[in-house]
């Protein structure tokens, strides 16, 4: 067994012909991860997502060099071969600069403060699709429109150039669903459609059915019974949910509700709001390098006004992308739209909610984009914006300029 190109020497007494035991050798600098297991019967297939990793973590001395963590103000470089594990809450970065891996612990809640985290040619990692993260994590990304800002990619971000970006929260399911009965106006619980694992504490939005959009309504769970939740105070307006006969056709017409609470969460910082400059995902570079796969995160205080291509998740001319998501997010009160995809094909963006953008939801941006799919999201209360194209004056929840993509379900 060959570990980084290091032996491992096989433990023979626990291991067995399913089960492979071995103890790790020393390894002498950052080298590129690989693994390779050989018998005298042949070489093993191992698959493309079996990685084992040398792990430095952020809270030992010997990681810094035997000198201090990190403080306020410094920036973290992560060469190619380091994978860096954050295992305690950082102080506010400037930069953050990942060529290796960044990965984070999934064994209590952690916070993770920069003004600029980018990856070049690396990876960030906080949970998989696969194997989501349980525990809580809060990015919190700083700056101003004043800052110094890096070429391409601005500032307040997370960039990936040439890089994987993989952060993925306990899902929540279903992310949206309709109301069961109508709710009156002084109602302290509603009960939906279906069953949900939406738990106290969560946040959740619910549609108008007047002509007034401005009839929705954000509430917090306190109790959960089934498919009946009880809210932390009453309901202002009525939300209206019944099944109709028309020329002897049922249609059904009900408010949607979505919950808008994920673990982890990309923030932009308590001064976003002043000039509507927030925090923004951008990945952008080539086709066969690019990988996105964001799913169950919420992000607030995102987005930037008055600033073209600073979108909360942003998918920048990278061309191909099979195997890249945005699924089951919540974007809330953003400044520049929700998501956008930008010279990108065969992306998939499912069962997200995004409420209160300025601009439009999902943006198709330049009529090249090809085969990606736009499914069974939740998209409420656009507002126009006089910051972007003058299509965003009459926002729309989704706005494509090339028929061959697939829409449905929204």
């Amino acid at each position: 067994v060959l570990l980084d190109g290091i032996p491992c020497e096989v433990d023979k007494e626990n291991s067995s012909s399913s089960v492979l035991y071995c103890i790790t050798g020393r390894r002498p600098g950052f080298v590129p991860p690989s693994m390779k297991i050989q018998s005298s019967t042949g070489e093993a297939a191992i698959k493309e997502d079996c990685v084992f990793r040398y792990l430095d973590r952020w809270s030992d001395p010997a990681t810094w060099g035997g000198e201090a963590e990190p403080r306020a103000g410094d920036s973290v470089y992560v060469p190619k071969g380091q994978n860096l594990l954050v295992d305690k809450d950082t102080p506010k970065l400037m930069a953050v600069v990942v060529e290796g891996a960044l990965l984070f612990e999934d064994e209590k809640a952690l916070s993770f403060e920069a003004y600029h985290v980018v990856v070049k040619g690396g990876l960030m990692q906080a949970g998989t699709i696969e194997k989501p993260r349980r525990n809580p994590l809060l990015i919190t990304l700083y700056g101003k429109r004043t800052d110094v800002t890096l070429p391409r990619m601005g500032n307040k971000n997370i960039a990936v150039i040439d890089g994987r970006l993989e952060l993925n929260g306990s899902p929540k399911t279903p992310t949206w669903t309709f109301l069961e009965a109508s709710a009156k106006p002084g109602d302290t619980k509603i009960t939906l459609m279906e069953s949900t694992n939406w738990a106290e504490g969560d946040q959740i939005v619910i549609a108008p059915s007047a002509n007034d959009r401005n009839q929705f309504e954000m509430r917090r769970i306190v109790a959960v019974n089934g498919k009946q939740l009880t809210l932390d105070a009453p309901l202002q307006f009525g939300h209206y949910a019944d099944t109709l006969t028309v020329d002897g056709e049922q249609i059904s017409v009900r408010c949607e509700v979505g919950v808008m609470t994920r673990n982890i969460k990309v923030f932009g910082d308590e001064s976003s709001d002043e000039d509507m400059y927030g925090a923004h995902i951008m990945l952008m570079g080539s086709s066969k390098l690019v990988k996105g796969r964001i799913s169950y995160i919420e992000m607030r205080r995102c987005g930037q006004a008055f600033n073209m291509g600073r979108y909360p998740i942003h998918f920048h001319l990278v061309g191909n992308v099979p195997g890249s998501v945005v699924l089951g997010n919540s974007v809330y009160n953003s400044f520049n739209r929700a998501t956008t995809v930008h010279g990108v094909h065969f992306l998939r963006v499912a069962w997200n909610v995004y409420f209160g953008h300025k601009g439009h939801g999902v943006f198709i941006e330049d009529s090249v984009e090809t085969n990606n799919v736009i499914e069974n999201n939740l998209i409420m209360r656009g507002e126009a914006s006089s910051a972007l194209l003058m299509s965003d004056l009459k926002p729309s929840g989704i706005w494509s300029t090339r028929p061959l993509n697939f829409i449905r379900g929204n």
